[in-house]
């Protein structure tokens, strides 16, 4: 009797509970990776979202501007992003291609977890004559 009693016995080794543990801290850890990885590149094009509404807007301030008043310019706007300050530099180079006609590019330059990053648009602006 004693002897059908174990062959019966339908527990967990604990060799079997640890592999088992083992197994599931491999998956969490490679869910937190994910992740993780996705955290960062959210925060990452939320900042280039924010670098091209930077950029577009001082196009249209360019397009808007007297033809004559056009110049280069820099300039610099701060971000506040999930507890962090982030500082972009917007370079505006004007360059005359001809009599009536001005090649404007707008560079945004930021940081990034110590990284630089750049987003730059260029745009033709004609001299409207009446």
């Amino acid at each position: 009797m004693k002897a059908r009693a174990m062959q019966n016995n339908q527990g967990f080794s604990l060799i079997e509970v640890l592999v088992s543990m083992l197994i599931l801290v491999i998956l969490l850890l490679g869910t937190l990776a994910a992740s993780l990885t996705a955290i960062d590149l959210t925060a990452r094009s939320y900042l280039r979202d924010e670098a091209i509404k930077l950029a577009q807007s001082e196009l249209e301030e360019c397009r808007a501007e007297n033809f004559d008043n056009l110049l280069s310019t820099n300039s610099t706007v701060n971000l506040q992003f999930r507890n962090s300050n982030y500082v972009y530099r917007i370079e505006r180079q004007v360059v005359q291609q001809e009599k009536n006609l001005k090649k404007v590019t707008i560079t945004v330059l930021w940081k990034y977890k110590g990284k630089d990053y750049t987003y730059s648009v260029s745009t033709l602006i004609m001299h409207k004559t009446s």
